[in-house]
């Protein structure tokens, strides 16, 4: 298992917004972030994190935290969810209404601290591995690119103060940015296995491949005839029939497997298929010959 932790430390990598505070608020380089209802006039305040990620894709996410250090509190903590933007690699926030409208992965973590620290220590959120994982599982995600992280109130519209303060980037005490620590394991390279080779095989009948003697971690199977002919029942199923080839003279048929995780990545196995000369041959009008399993001689 490999830890990785990086800190924000650019001043536009982290802000803070409001959703319904009756006079909207913005900012990416606030003295302090705010997270959760101050006053009837003040409430519903969120905020933003902006990390490179070296984490390679399809990483195991077994944990990952955020430490933030506290700028106080004027109440107790509200509720809040941690949520990941859903891209391949987050750009900048630039205003209030671009951090409205990205778009949110799925899956979400709830965090309900029962307390908030004093100014100048720290707390961490609970693990949110899973929120994670949706990112580095996405198509186009690569090891050094931008993850984007909200931290925002749960709690709808103002009953009560609820509000705690994060120490942002930028802020007054250099170094205070918030951390992210990821724990991941790289998963083990696929290895297709296509089976034993298989000897004596009838032509014109169904032999059964099977691949899930494969190791590592995979979730996808390709097959294809490479040579000698016949046809697959399926060409992503893990265990498919091939039909063989009906031959004069016997024929061997190899067939590929590919394993992966969405593509089918791993080097390619093969399996040799022999199949024995076909016996049974109907002879057409035309005097071409054609296999049969049964023919009946017309005297």
């Amino acid at each position: 298992m490999t830890t990785m932790t990086t800190q924000v430390t650019v001043g536009t990598d982290d802000g803070c917004w409001s959703l319904a505070t009756p006079t909207p608020y913005y900012a990416n380089n606030a003295t302090m972030l705010r997270v959760g209802d101050a006053s009837s006039t003040d409430f519903d305040r969120s905020t933003w994190y902006r990390f490179v990620l070296a984490v390679p894709k399809n990483a195991i996410i077994n944990s990952a935290t955020l430490t933030f250090t506290s700028g106080g509190f004027t109440a107790p903590p509200p509720p809040m969810t941690i949520k990941v933007e859903a891209a391949d690699n987050a750009a900048a926030i630039t205003s209030r209404t671009d951090v409205v409208g990205r778009t949110r992965a799925a899956t979400t973590q709830a965090w309900a601290p029962t307390s908030w620290p004093a100014s100048g220590t720290t707390i961490t959120t609970p693990s949110f591995a899973a929120v994670l994982q949706q990112i580095v599982n996405r198509a186009g995600w690569v090891s050094g690119n931008y993850v984007q992280f909200f931290l925002e109130d749960a709690s709808v519209g103002y009953a009560s103060p609820q509000q705690v303060s994060i120490q942002p980037a930028d802020g007054t005490t250099a170094g205070q940015g918030a951390v992210l620590t990821v724990d991941y394991t790289v998963p083990p390279s696929s290895v297709a296995n296509a089976g034993a080779d298989q000897t004596s095989q009838p032509s014109m009948t169904n032999v059964q491949l099977d691949g899930t003697g494969s190791t590592g971690t995979y979730n996808t199977y390709l097959w294809r005839v490479i040579s000698g002919g016949g046809t697959l029942s399926s060409t992503s199923a893990s265990k498919p029939t091939l039909k063989t080839p009906a031959t004069v003279a016997g024929i061997s048929v190899v067939v590929g497997l590919r394993v992966g995780q969405g593509t089918a990545d791993s080097t390619e196995d093969t399996v040799q298929i022999d199949v024995l000369p076909h016996s049974e041959w109907f002879r057409k009008a035309d005097g071409s010959f054609i296999p049969t399993f049964r023919y009946a001689v017309i005297p």
